[in-house]
């Protein structure tokens, strides 16, 4: 086989509806799986660097349809890995920050591009539902990026279990998918008005989403079934 012909198999996967499922899979290891292991037992920590790469170059390959937004998103995505290895390696607030903004910008990126394969024309299926899942996860790390950003910047922003800026990103993500969910435990707190703003965004995004989201699929399901009638 060669390289060009793996390379065709691959970019048609990763855009292919069973590529959502895929993505799926990989966002929920790196992000909800290895976190705890490394941060608990230690060890892990390359099999989640890795599967957090593998993450990143999967969204470039699913947006490879445009090459301009292709260009775009694998720019941001590599600085981002770039900053994300080199925070592993050192304890810079500023490359920490650095490292945070550009969390929420690829992420950010990545909720669009899969949510854009979700909506794409054709029958909704499970691999479909499986993305607007993905999406929803994708949400919650970008937000969690934006609170890690503003604990670094404002020492304080955040009150419970927290150390300032210093805090562990899974920390982040915790609050993140707590707010996004609307449980709000109350183990950690925001109280810069900034770190408040960002946290009604979130709830508000974590109501208004499966809402929207399956009034659009329902809407999708039921207009393609009518186009298939007609032929």
């Amino acid at each position: 086989m060669t390289l060009n012909r793996f390379r065709g198999m691959l970019v048609r996967f990763w855009r292919s509806d069973s590529g959502l499922s895929a993505f799926l899979t990989l966002l929920i290891v790196s992000v909800l799986v290895l976190p705890p292991i490394v941060t608990v037992w230690g060890w892990g920590e390359v099999l989640e660097d890795l599967a957090f790469s593998l993450l990143l170059l999967g969204g470039i390959v699913a947006a490879s349809e445009r090459t301009r937004n292709m260009l775009a998103i694998a720019v941001i995505i590599f600085i981002a890995l770039v900053l994300h290895w080199a925070d592993r390696k050192t304890a810079s607030i500023m490359l920490a920050q650095w490292q945070a903004l550009f969390v929420i910008l690829s992420f950010g990126m990545l909720a669009l591009v899969i949510l854009s394969q979700v909506f794409r024309d054709g029958p909704v299926t499970y691999h479909r539902i499986q993305g607007a899942i993905a999406t929803y996860l994708l949400l919650g790390v970008a937000w969690a990026g934006a609170y890690k950003l503003v604990a670094l910047h404002y020492p304080g922003a955040f009150t419970g279990a927290v150390v300032n800026g210093t805090a562990l990103s899974e920390n982040w993500l915790y609050f993140s998918y707590a707010t996004l969910s609307t449980v709000g435990y109350g183990d950690i707190v925001a109280v810069h008005p900034i770190a408040r703003s960002l946290a009604v965004m979130e709830a508000l995004v974590g109501q208004l989403y499966p809402a929207i989201l399956i009034a659009r699929l329902v809407s999708q399901e039921v207009q393609d079934r009518s186009s298939r009638r007609k032929e």
